[in-house]
């Protein structure tokens, strides 16, 4: 979560939504992987935790969070 005391609508208002598209990439990324090894996807359980998920796109993609 990112924690911010900034008093800006935009700014508050793109971390939500940055977030919420952070957390269906993760979703989508295991229901992927769920399917490619079982063939179904029988539990809600995630094969792939956020913390994988975070470690990769963070090494991949650059995201981390602002100084």
């Amino acid at each position: 979560m990112v924690q911010t005391t900034s008093t800006e609508r935009d700014y508050r208002f793109f971390n939500v939504a940055f977030a919420c598209v952070l957390y269906n990439v993760w979703r989508f990324v295991d229901l992927l992987v769920k399917l490619t090894i079982d063939g179904e996807n029988r539990t809600y359980a995630p094969l792939v935790d956020a913390n994988q998920f975070l470690t990769v796109a963070k090494r991949w993609y650059s995201l981390d969070p602002p100084d």
